[in-house]
């Protein structure tokens, strides 16, 4: 009898789930195809995709370079990008920096939909050659994709980070975001369910709302420079 209930219940998330990726694919056709440009490298990036896992891709490359944590890999979905991106004001003057940026979805659309420079920092190789290939055969130079670390890239040229570090163990976080306080104070990082005042106490946050994301809604957290180092707060 448990295992017919194991099986009811996987089962069910399983329906949950496509449903769910149903609604969202139908949600970018209708909302974001409007826009031809994206339209075009979005249906290149899921041709490139059509036989390929991505979480098997990330797994496999995670095992190879003999990290612990091999199943950390999660996509943002488009409709998430927008909500995020209407919420920060995200416009052509800006370059848009995804720090860990997947098969780079996040990245074509921010610089088709909303015609800003982005840019993707990837470790896994092969997504980032698909990325380069896809912006080729669509004669797209708004986008860029590094194969990096993110620990390694140089962040200097954002005005907006994407960071979504919910997976990311506790010491890496503190190493990125000591990195991230070397941003000008014009810059803004996206963090996802946690502020980067929890780490650092140079950054505040400017704005905090809730999003949907495939395994639940969090809260996301606009965060900037509020002190630069070597500065000292006055006592209110």
């Amino acid at each position: 009898m448990k295992s017919i209930g194991d099986f009811c219940n996987l089962l069910y998330l399983f329906i949950v789930v496509r449903y769910k990726l149903w609604v969202e694919e139908w949600l970018i056709r209708h909302r974001f195809y409007l826009h031809k440009k994206f339209q075009e490298l979005d249906l290149q990036w899921k041709k490139a995709y059509r036989f390929q896992n991505p979480y098997r891709i990330s797994k496999l490359f995670l095992q190879q370079k003999g990290e612990k944590l091999v199943d950390a890999y999660g996509e943002t979905p488009l409709t998430s990008f927008y909500q995020i991106f209407q919420e920060i004001g995200l416009t052509s003057e800006d370059c848009f920096l995804d720090l860990g940026s997947g098969r780079g979805r996040g990245v074509f659309f921010a610089a088709a939909y909303f015609q800003c420079r982005a840019i993707g920092i990837e470790q896994i190789p092969s997504f980032v050659l698909q990325c380069r290939k896809i912006a080729e055969r669509c004669s797209f130079n708004q986008a860029h994709f590094v194969c990096s670390d993110i620990f390694d890239v140089d962040l200097s040229s954002a005005s907006i980070l994407y960071f979504y570090g919910i997976c990311m163990p506790d010491e890496q976080v503190k190493l990125l975001v000591s990195r991230l306080e070397n941003l000008s104070e014009t810059a803004k990082v996206i963090s996802v369910s946690f502020p980067l005042s929890d780490y650092s106490t140079l950054f505040s946050v400017e704005k905090q709302f809730v999003v949907r994301y495939p395994w639940g809604s969090t809260e996301v957290f606009i965060n900037r420079i509020s002190l630069k180092k070597g500065e000292i707060a006055c006592p209110s």
